[in-house]
């Protein structure tokens, strides 16, 4: 393109009047960046509750029956018959069964002991730029930038400790259970006879002697029954006892980002009416992130858990009998004296009867089913224990390009 000589005289004229002005403008600059961060935590302790739970013991059941002394007969007589019968003697108990013990259910507390901590920093550095706006200049320029910027991060945690709470459940023991009878001393028969002394008589001139004497003794045992019902013992309660769990951690988590966008200069579009135009840059934009994460030791036991089942009850059917029915017949004859002779007649002694007739009693027992109560269930589940350093570190440098 061709330009009139009065153009290019202006415009040389212009350049060489402004150059002064434009060396004197201060060229703008990044200051430096610096984010530092210090976070101390503590040892933060846990320990979850100790749970106790103990269950109740069953009941007794008892449905036997106690006998003493009962149907006892006693028959004594002089110079007669003496009789004696003893009474008979029943007993029948009904189902016993005992009582459950009581069921146990004891949960420790959970237990958490934890350091939590978060740190965040990020710089951003935005570019700088210059335009040469006059045309038939000649400019030189020099720019210089410098973009310090820098991250530091200090964490340190402690050491955690969690102790899951302990445990401890018992199951009641079951009810014993007792259906037997207990029988003794009776429907027992004593019987006794002491004959009489009889005196001496005469009939028709003949001397008889003395009467003959009748002396029976007869004694019956009566007859001992006893039935028991069936007994089951009481079922032990189920005991169940879980260990609370126990949780200590140490959670860290730092972010660090830098950020610094490009440098660049832009001619004029008259940049190329005829004038030269020089531009010098230079950059420097040192970035750095420093992180330093310490960590305790964190400690977690979870709790212990004892369950202990209780015991099945005693099933007893049993019957006891002791000294029943027994019978005794005595007869006791008087020694008689010789008899006189009359008329020429001589009986000796007088004669007598002297029986003794005992009969016991029967004994029957019968017995029910017996059933021991089944001991209670136990169920123990220590705590579970978890102990963990958890550290996430995110740096990131970015530094743009530079143009012309």
């Amino acid at each position: 393109m061709r330009y009139p000589t009065a153009v290019i005289a202006a415009a040389v004229a212009l350049a060489i009047g402004a150059a002064p002005a434009a060396a004197s403008v201060p060229l703008p600059t990044s200051p430096g960046q610096s984010n530092s961060s210090s976070v101390t935590q503590g040892d933060p302790s846990a320990s979850g509750g100790s749970a106790t739970a103990t269950g109740g013991e069953g009941g007794d059941a008892n449905t036997g029956n106690t006998q003493y002394g009962n149907g006892n007969a006693v028959a004594v007589s002089v110079g007669g018959d003496a009789d004696a019968d003893g009474g008979d003697t029943t007993a029948e108990s009904g189902d016993a069964t005992g009582g459950d013990g009581g069921s146990a259910d004891a949960d420790g507390g959970d237990a958490d002991a934890s350091n939590d901590a978060v740190v965040k920093q990020a710089n951003e550095s935005s570019g700088s730029s210059s335009s040469h706006g006059d045309c038939g200049c000649k400019s030189d320029s020099k720019q210089d930038s410098s973009d310090s910027q820098s991250n530091e991060s200090t964490l340190e945690q402690g050491s955690p400790e969690a102790s899951g709470g302990d445990a401890t459940a018992t199951g009641g023991n079951g009810g014993g259970a007792n259906s037997g009878n207990t029988q003794e001393h009776n429907g027992n028969a004593y019987a006794k006879s002491e004959p009489q002394e009889q005196k001496e008589s005469k009939s028709c001139g003949c001397g008889h002697g003395k009467d003959r004497g009748h002396n029976d003794a007869d004694a019956k045992g009566g007859d001992t029954t006893a039935r028991s019902g069936d007994a089951r013992g009481g079922d032990g309660g189920n005991a169940d006892a879980d260990g609370g769990d126990a949780e200590a951690e140490n959670d860290a988590v730092v972010k660090q980002a830098n950020e610094s966008s490009g440098q660049g200069s832009g001619h004029s579009p008259h940049g190329d009416c005829g004038c030269q135009s020089h531009s010098q840059q230079g950059s420097d934009n040192p970035q750095s992130n420093e992180s330093g994460v310490q960590q305790g030791n964190p400690e977690a036991s979870g709790g212990d858990a004892t369950a202990t089942g209780g015991e099945g009850g005693d099933a007893n059917t049993g019957n006891t009998q002791e000294y029943n029915g027994n019978a005794e017949a005595k007869s006791e004859p008087q020694e008689q004296k010789e008899q006189h002779k009359s008329c020429g007649c001589d009986y000796g002694k007088g004669g007598s009867h002297n029986d003794a007739d005992a009969d016991g009693g029967d004994t029957t027992a019968e017995s029910g089913d017996a059933t021991g109560g089944d001991g209670g269930s136990a169920d123990a589940d220590g705590g579970d224990a978890d102990a963990s350093n958890e550290a996430k570190v995110f740096q990131l440098n970015w530094l743009g390009g530079s143009r012309w």
